[in-house]
């Protein structure tokens, strides 16, 4: 990492928000990459103005995250779907048939691609969004007012079963939790398709296509109170499977209660998040749904 670029972060330097992301990108080092070099504030570039921090209390809803269970008849479990989707957008899913190994793999060889030396992994940092394996900071940050505390590997997934594009620290688990969660995805298309009144014999169905494998990671921050690890986002996709470690963070806008629901880390269970896509249909109340992340 460049120290001359860190400094001009950390000190507020950079002439204005562009150059200092400019200055970031160029460490290729990421937010672990700062919080390695030993700062003990936040960067400009990261910091919440005090006006949105101050939307990001600890008083929220008690309205619980719905859940759906895949082994419940199909008629329940479509029924637990719609309703969950028309009320708040997500829902937990158990019984999936996401081997709880395949979870915890993905998990340990994520972490492993995060957390191992800047030298080792900065070939990947690019925002050319023409590679299908790129790391990055902040995603998304560009169109909004600050950096989210956060380093994402995207991955593009290959069609077929191979995924040789992958970092070889994260291809074996990520090939074979990719293969699982589009098996996953094409049955939570079928299930929706049934909650929103299609059947199969009108060729009706919503089809679906894995377009992007997101590991994300969330170095420990300095000054949580004036970062935010995902700012409140809409996804644009169809609907968006989230695996969850044991921290938690997650919280979706709960709008007949006007407040943020926590949604728990639940041991082998995935989150589902309805997108856009899904929710200028008859399914949803006519509103869009609000997440972010802590």
């Amino acid at each position: 990492m460049a120290a001359s670029s860190v400094d001009s972060l950390y000190f507020d330097n950079a002439a204005d928000s562009e150059e200092a992301a400019r200055l970031f990108d160029e460490t290729k080092g990421g937010v672990k990459g700062l919080v390695d070099s030993g700062i003990t504030t936040v960067p400009k570039l990261f910091r919440l103005s005090p006006q949105t921090a101050s939307q990001y209390g600890t008083t929220r809803s008690k309205s619980p995250c719905p859940f759906a269970d895949l082994e419940s008849r199909r008629a329940v479990v479509v029924e637990e779907i719609r309703r969950a989707a028309a009320e708040l957008g997500m829902f937990q899913l158990v019984n999936h048939g996401v081997e709880v190994s395949v979870m915890e793999d993905m998990m340990a060889e994520a972490r492993q691609f995060h957390e191992q030396p800047t030298e080792l992994k900065q070939g990947y940092y690019s925002r050319d969004v023409t590679q299908k394996a790129r790391f990055i900071s902040g995603y998304g940050a560009l169109r909004r007012s600050s950096f989210n505390w956060v380093d994402t590997l995207l991955m593009t997934p290959a069609p077929s079963d191979a995924q040789d594009h992958l970092p070889i620290i994260c291809r074996d688990s990520a090939t074979i939790f990719i293969g699982r969660i589009r098996e996953l995805g094409e049955t939570l298309s079928q299930l929706l398709s049934l909650a929103l009144g299609l059947t199969p014999s009108t060729n009706e169905f919503i089809s679906t296509n894995l377009t992007t494998a997101n590991l994300n990671y969330y170095p420990p921050c300095p000054e949580p109170e004036v970062a935010i690890a995902a700012n409140p986002h809409f996804d644009t996709s169809t609907f968006t499977i989230l695996l969850q470690d044991q921290v938690g963070g997650l919280q979706v806008f709960h709008e007949g209660a006007a407040d943020w629901v926590d949604v728990p880390s639940l041991h082998g269970a995935l989150v589902v998040n309805i997108g856009n896509m899904l929710q200028v249909s008859k399914l949803i109340k006519g509103y869009l749904f609000l997440f972010c992340a802590l």
